[in-house]
């Protein structure tokens, strides 16, 4: 009996969340607009005109608002301060800002994704629009998002091909997490010219900002730098940007890449790294990977 009602009560907060969101929607969509970019206006930006980007998601505007979430980063005062100061920089032509489409439309979404974002928006979307600008053109932050949250998924290969681009015959740093492993026994970066990887903690990455920053620094110029560690990224998007340096906030992209491989229809751990959205499944980051190329690629790691 507890489960039919615990099933009852859900279809009831469900139904009532798809009420509340459409009311949400009508009363506000005549007035919140966004001038967001397609895909490939966001690379051709990065690739021509040589902009970084820094992207918002949802855990990005909870951590803004000191919103409680079960996640890799606490918490921050600072952090929240840094991503409020990269949200609203009008200062910084080299950087493009990324924000979900999905806050003004979720109608390519599959159904899990779109309940997740429905719920989203009508918990904090009022404070979401308030807090965005509205007078400056973005990027898409799921430019990196490129698989498992949508419906039709016929033109996710060249979507990848031209997020590939970016990269191409480029010396990349990537900076990421001790265990993320970005594009290790994959062709993810295959088309590179060269790899390094400066490694950070997993969790509570901004902890060591200074540390990652004052490394970071020490780069050519000339290199590309790929960033995957949630929050940080984004505000270390904006910083070295501010400095001449290209760096790209690159997130989950690896994860997407091997859930496409795979034609997984869930978030599924995958051995040898790190995947947060999955780690009630089961954690298998710690399973070896055997791969030379990736131990020559590390410059240094920051614990």
């Amino acid at each position: 009996m507890s489960v039919i009602l615990k099933k009852v009560k859900n279809k009831i907060k469900n139904y009532m969340i798809l009420l509340y969101y459409n009311f949400f929607k009508i009363k506000y969509n005549k007035i919140v607009h966004y001038d967001i970019l397609d895909d490939k206006e966001v690379i051709n930006e990065i690739i021509y005109k040589n902009k970084s980007l820094a992207r918002f998601g949802d855990g990005e505007f909870k951590w803004i608002m000191h919103i409680k979430q079960n996640s890799f980063q606490k918490d921050d005062f600072m952090l929240s301060n840094k991503l409020k100061e990269c949200l609203y920089c009008n200062n910084n032509p080299n950087l493009l800002i990324g924000i979900p489409r999905a806050l003004i439309n979720i109608d390519d979404y599959n159904k899990y994704a779109k309940n997740i974002w429905k719920k989203f928006i009508c918990s904090y979307g009022m404070k979401c629009y308030d807090l965005i600008p509205k007078n400056k053109i973005y990027a898409d932050t799921n430019i990196t998002r490129f698989y498992m949250d949508y419906k039709d998924k016929s033109n996710v290969k060249n979507r990848i091909d031209n997020l590939k681009l970016i990269w191409e015959n480029r010396d990349i740093v990537i900076v990421e997490g001790l265990k993320t492993k970005m594009g290790v026994n994959n062709d993810l970066f295959n088309n590179a010219k060269s790899i390094h990887r400066l490694l950070v903690p997993n969790k509570d990455a901004f902890d060591k900002y200074n540390d990652i920053y004052n490394e970071v620094i020490k780069q050519n110029k000339k290199n590309l730098i790929l960033l995957s560690i949630g929050p940080t990224a984004t505000v270390l998007a904006n910083d070295l940007s501010k400095i001449g340096f290209q760096a790209i906030d690159i997130g989950h992209i690896d994860v997407e890449y091997e859930w496409y491989l795979t034609n997984a229809k869930k978030k599924i751990p995958i051995k040898g790294k790190y995947v947060n959205e999955a780690i009630k499944i089961g954690d298998y980051s710690n399973y070896p990977i055997e791969n030379d190329e990736y131990n020559k690629s590390i410059i240094r790691v920051i614990r």
